[in-house]
């Protein structure tokens, strides 16, 4: 039987009827082998094929193998671009566009097609397509199950003149250089040493990456090893210079079955930055003003742990200012209590100051002295509230929905989070992709007795959001941006208006407010979520 019915209706199966006539058997098959892409939406299924010719192509390829067709799917727009008819010709040309050699073609139809559809289910098209290219660079093809391919599926594809990102490390390369780190990481893991090399080998080597010089991709390892050791040793040393040091109260103790070591110098915290591949490092001035106390948590499960930032509140006690684990990672409400409990021992341990912000009022601009100045003011955030005032004042909103969208739009099309996003977003993608579809989307009927529906955004996706503590997460990197800025100056504030209810956050100054503004929206909008769109293109 063959489907019939204008393009974009929907047969009793839940498939769309495509723009050509195809047996329904056909039309059902290629539905199903790009699940993974639409997810049931019909008009995402419909997305996939440019035309006629593009779907004759597809269907000519399941008509010889599922699998073929799954590859057809990976190759994209390319598929109905290349100057062939015939069905396994054109998905040989589009992935050969792709970066795929012949070689690795011949090798690809002989013996893993079955593998790279088993990817492609798993991974999505992107993870096929970097996979096929880094081999064809290597010149042999790599392993698609176990542990040595999910250590090739951590190179992912992106635009520029370093078109591989590394997520282990975040750390943008060369093909030549991604090369090199593919065959450095198959070997490890062949002698042993796998865990030794990602863990930390790597991450150091990627911290100093711009001190390796220009022959990296041909410098052995242990030498880029040594160069990288060599650049730490000068930072280091370069610290230990500062002389930085300050009083926490104790050392390392057992708390609620963990293990917390205070830092209590600019080195230590710097290396924990370092290990921990996130910007903790940068927090030595704040400690040495006596306003925050920095700790590494250790929970014995083997993983690297959690750093956490109390900050005092200015009656003589601690809160929690921030907790991160590697890369920014976001951590679970059990570790966020456990935060809070600690910040509340903690002050036996060390009392804090109670007038360390006294130093002047919040009110007071930090510009030109007048109090309550609008002029100068930049942002004020509560802590529970968000910018509350300020030219900021809709800036977290209207870049919480920004990367909410962009974020869900990402989990739909089964993509990881780009390489250009900071660490604070990424992470936020890593805990939502840990749902289902079904968990955190809900489906939109467009036509209840056809069965067309689209995934969107709903109460279910806003309440993973606020379990992850999003607003937050987006309010505090604002926080962050601003706050370090040279022409900022921030002032921390407590207003208590009732027993056990108080207002608390800063006051955010700055001689040129919409300049800061407009420098921030930029970096946003060109840098940050501009440049996925170029990479996917």
């Amino acid at each position: 039987m063959v489907s019939l019915p204008s393009a974009g209706q929907v047969p009793a199966s839940g498939r769309p009827v495509l723009p050509l006539p195809l047996p329904d058997t056909t039309a059902d098959a290629l539905w199903a082998i790009a699940a993974p892409i639409h997810h049931g939406e019909a008009s995402r299924f419909l997305a996939l094929g440019r035309d006629a010719g593009h779907w004759s192509r597809l269907a000519g390829l399941q008509a010889q193998s599922d699998d073929l067709a799954a590859l057809g799917f990976a190759a994209g727009p390319k598929l109905a671009t290349v100057p062939t008819n015939r069905p396994v010709r054109a998905l040989r040309q589009a992935l050969v566009a792709h970066g795929l050699s012949g070689a690795l073609w011949r090798d690809l139809v002989r013996h893993h097609l079955a593998d790279a559809r088993s990817l492609f289910e798993r991974l999505g098209p992107q993870a096929v397509l970097a996979h096929l290219r880094l081999a064809s660079a290597i010149g042999e093809p790599l392993p698609f199950n176990g542990p040595a391919a999910e250590w090739v599926a951590q190179f992912q594809i992106q635009s520029g003149t370093k078109p591989w990102h590394l997520v282990a490390a975040r750390w943008s390369l060369s093909t030549a250089l991604a090369v090199k780190l593919v065959r450095e990481g198959l070997q490890r893991l062949e002698a042993g040493t796998f865990t030794a090399f990602i863990e930390e080998e790597l991450l150091l080597v990627a911290q100093f990456n711009d001190q390796l010089g220009s022959g990296a991709a041909r410098a052995r390892w242990s030498t880029l090893l040594r160069r990288a050791r060599h650049a730490e040793a000068t930072a280091e040393s370069e610290r230990r210079a500062e002389n930085q040091h300050w009083d926490s109260g104790m050392s390392t103790l057992e708390f609620a079955g963990m293990t917390i070591t205070a830092l209590s110098d600019g080195v230590a915290l710097w290396r924990e930055g370092l290990r921990m591949h996130h910007c903790v490092g940068e927090y030595a001035e704040r400690c040495l003003s006596d306003v925050v106390r920095v700790f590494h948590l250790d929970a014995g499960d083997g993983t690297r742990g959690w750093t956490l930032a109390l900050r005092a509140d200015g009656e003589g006690g601690w809160e929690v200012s921030d907790l991160r684990g590697l890369q920014n990672e976001i951590p679970s409400s059990a570790l966020r209590f456990f935060g809070r409990e600690w910040a509340g021992a903690y002050a036996q341990y060390l009392p804090s100051d109670p007038h360390v912000l006294d130093d002047e009022s919040h009110e007071i601009c930090s510009i030109c002295g007048d109090e309550h100045c609008e002029q100068h003011l930049a942002m004020s955030t509560d802590l529970d509230e968000g910018i509350l005032g300020g030219i900021f004042i809709n800036a977290d909103k209207d870049l919480e929905k920004y990367l909410k969208d962009a974020i869900a739009q990402r989990l739909l099309n089964g993509e990881p989070a780009p390489a250009i996003w900071p660490s604070e977003f990424a992470s936020l993608h890593k805990e939502l992709a840990k749902w289902t579809y079904e968990e955190l989307f809900e489906r939109v009927e467009d036509d209840w007795d056809e069965g067309v529906f689209t995934w969107e955004i709903g109460d279910a996706f806003d309440d993973a959001w606020l379990n992850i503590n999003g607003a937050r997460e987006v309010v505090s990197w604002i926080e962050d941006w601003l706050m370090s800025h040279h022409n900022a100056y921030a002032k921390r504030f407590e207003i208590s208006t009732a027993p056990g209810l108080s207002w608390r956050g800063w006051n955010v100054y700055a001689d040129d407010p919409a300049a800061l503004l407009s420098e921030f929206n930029a970096m946003v909008h060109d840098e940050i979520f501009a440049a996925p769109a170029k990479e996917d293109a």
